[in-house]
């Protein structure tokens, strides 16, 4: 009668037990261009991308000059940064910040009052509860997109798409909408015009050109 017990006792068990989630092996591309895949422990959310140096570090906005806002045009380019700033590319779009936004010279507020200094190249004077020093400004139109890939020059795809499209070859580059995952970069596909460009509902919007 035990033996019996036991018996269905570890079937009754076995039949209960959690079994191994198997998520799809789709991937996410991230912000640095790496992937990242599906997380078996949170029901198959996507794991988080890699953050560091990439981001803005929440820097307030005289230190920080975003050049966009995309981040799938912010893969497309390159920009130089101001000299006293560097690059960042993160989840929010890509810029370049300050690598020091405050060089205190004193860091006693009465003493500030009676010393006279002058700041190097993209630095003016500040005085604030904690001293006194040069902080980092950016130089007036110093940062911005190169104007090959500016956005400006994409055409958005709009509603109604084409239902039928000319056989004529004049390649265009497709942009996916955020919507899709990419796992390489480009996230985009050469068409062979714009309209069959646009007559995919994948493709937000196009360049000219076939695709980098």
């Amino acid at each position: 009668m035990k033996q019996a017990l036991f018996v269905v006792f570890a079937v009754v068990a076995f039949g209960c037990a959690k079994q191994p989630i198997v998520c799809t092996a789709d991937a996410k591309i991230c912000p640095d261009g790496s992937a990242v895949g599906r997380d078996p422990d949170k029901n198959c959310e996507w794991k988080a991308c890699p953050r560091g140096n990439g981001e803005d570090n929440g820097l307030a906005t005289p230190y920080v000059q975003y050049i966009s806002k995309d981040i799938t045009q912010c893969a497309a380019t390159d920009w130089i940064c101001p000299e006293g700033s560097s690059q960042f590319f993160g989840e929010k779009g890509c810029g370049c910040k300050a690598d020091e936004p405050k060089k205190y010279i004193s860091m006693d507020p009465d003493k500030c009052t009676l010393i006279k200094f002058m700041c190097e190249k993209n630095r003016v004077p500040f005085s604030d509860n904690n001293g006194c020093g040069c902080e980092y400004r950016f130089p007036e139109n110093s940062v911005s997109m190169p104007p090959v890939q500016d956005k400006l020059q994409a055409i958005d795809c709009t509603e109604p798409r084409p239902e039928a499209c000319t056989m004529e070859y004049m390649p265009v580059c497709g942009w996916f909408s955020q919507d899709v995952q990419c796992i390489r970069y480009p996230c985009a596909d050469t068409y062979g015009n714009k309209c069959a460009a646009c007559a995919d509902g994948k493709v937000a919007y196009y360049t000219e050109g076939e695709c980098p």
